[in-house]
């Protein structure tokens, strides 16, 4: 899967330089602010609606995360299985962060999210008043279930955005200076692509069961991508 992820970042690289290339710059400019824009309307969207779907994925998700502590977290902690995850940590508290990230790690999260959850499943299990694995399988069908409906909404209206700004059919181009609006248009192009790359990473931080656990922290490209990321800081993860 590591050297499928370069194939794709190296063609989502080249296809948007091409795009830039014969769009131009101003239209490549006005690509990269749909992004943008698409990436936070998606967010908004996502939190507004996806909370809708978390009590009809919980059923499914308590089962795929006892299935992944009883094989992964259990034997990798050392813990005994004679005792329910419940007892275990309550006799041993220093062990809940531990255990809540190595959880998410288990399930597929990538290093960064699983910690940030982790915290954020013991604040739950603290305010709500519940026990640990409630709050981890209440943690992980909220985000994701946010993370989907933000990488829906963001194609939905990036989309339209794109539809709509097709509609005059007009061709933005730089008179008199061709070779910059080509170069330009490349070069923003490409931006593009890192953009699309960057999103893309953010998204398969939550998709470790299918393209496996630590393909993200193998991939260098897929390093650069996450450490360059200023595009998702207001996505809420």
């Amino acid at each position: 899967m590591n050297t499928a992820l370069y194939i794709i970042f190296a063609l989502i690289l080249i296809f948007s330089a091409w795009s830039g290339y014969k769009r131009g710059l101003v239209l490549s400019t006005a690509h990269l602010a749909a992004i943008a824009v698409s990436l936070y309307l998606a967010c908004l969207l996502s939190s507004a609606f996806s909370g809708e779907v978390v009590s009809g994925m919980v059923p499914f998700a308590e089962g795929f995360l006892d299935h992944q502590i009883e094989e992964t977290v259990i034997p990798e902690m050392k813990l005994d299985a004679s005792y329910s995850v419940k007892d275990t940590l309550e006799l041993h508290p220093n062990l809940v962060d531990v255990f809540c990230t190595n959880t998410y790690r288990a399930a597929g999260i990538a290093k960064g999210p699983a910690a940030q959850m982790s915290a954020e499943a013991q604040n739950y299990a603290s305010t709500q008043m519940t026990d640990i694995p409630t709050a981890i399988t209440q943690v992980f069908c909220q985000r994701i279930a946010y993370v989907a409906g933000t990488a829906i909404a963001f194609i939905l209206v990036l989309v339209l955005l794109l539809a709509i700004g097709n509609i005059p059919n007009l061709a933005f181009r730089i008179p008199k200076h061709p070779r910059l609006d080509d170069l330009g248009g490349t070069a923003m192009g490409l931006l593009n692509g890192v953009a699309y790359c960057i999103l893309l990473c953010w998204l398969l931080q939550f998709a470790g069961v299918l393209i496996g656990k630590n393909t993200l922290e193998q991939n260098v490209l897929a390093r650069i991508f996450m450490k360059i990321d200023i595009l998702t800081l207001g996505v809420g993860i």
